[in-house]
């Protein structure tokens, strides 16, 4: 089975646009001074992932009952809820405003309502119990998001930000295992149940891809009979 590397993935994702070749360093609403060599290209969505390939909203559902949901230009708002914690929610939101328009940055984070801390850096990554990953890039620390990647078993798909448009979506192992293993997840952490309810944590951070650094910490803590108690541990 042919594999690609992830450079021929970015070039996937965004037709050699210039801001993700350089990094995502350049900001991705700044088509003025750095404009994309084409527009991108919509793709069709296969296995867990639904939605509107241009516009979404996209809302995928892992192996295990997880749900992602991506909400570019309505909410404006990423969320994780689960079929197995009704009252849950992992709320990543903010945005930014330019010309006009409204660009989702999804630098806050919020359980169950409540604002617990903003992203660290440039990539935020949340594991799910089940091992599903969404890696969310953006240009800085409060910058929008230029892209989402979301993995799963052999499960891979990209969502271009800057255009709201699904650009890739595709269920070959080989070509998920190999956009994981080389994608830096920056600050990643993830959730998990617990007898008494459910934990949200921050576990390692990986700047280069496969040079991961531990560090573990909690974030904040729900208790099953107790939806609205959100216990803070970042603050």
């Amino acid at each position: 089975m042919k594999r690609i590397s992830f450079t021929h993935f970015y070039a996937l994702l965004l037709l050699a646009s210039i801001f993700i070749i350089q990094g995502c360093k350049k900001d991705p609403i700044s088509h003025e001074n750095n404009p994309p060599a084409s527009p991108p290209q919509a793709v069709g969505p296969t296995g867990h992932m639904s939605g509107d390939s241009i516009g979404g909203p996209f809302t995928f559902i892992t192996n295990s009952g997880g749900v992602i949901y991506v909400d570019l230009s309505d909410n404006h708002q990423i969320s994780f809820t689960h079929e197995d914690y009704e009252n849950f929610e992992i709320d990543l939101w903010g945005n930014v405003f330019d010309n006009g328009n409204t660009y989702l940055s999804a630098n806050h984070e919020s359980l169950n309502g409540k604002h617990l801390k903003d992203r660290l850096g440039n990539r935020r990554t949340i594991v799910f119990p089940d091992g599903a990953k969404i890696t969310m890039h953006a240009s800085g620390v409060e910058d929008p998001l230029v892209l989402v990647c979301i993995y799963d078993g052999a499960e891979s798909h990209g969502i271009n930000a800057s255009y709201n448009m699904l650009v890739h979506s595709s269920t070959d192992l080989a070509i998920a295992t190999d956009l994981d293993n080389t994608e830096a997840d920056g600050e990643a952490g993830g959730f998990e149940f617990s007898e008494t309810g459910l934990i949200f944590f921050n576990n390692y951070t990986e700047d280069i891809p496969g040079e991961v650094v531990t560090d573990y910490y909690l974030l904040g803590e729900l208790e099953w009979a107790n939806p609205n108690l959100v216990t803070d541990y970042y603050e």
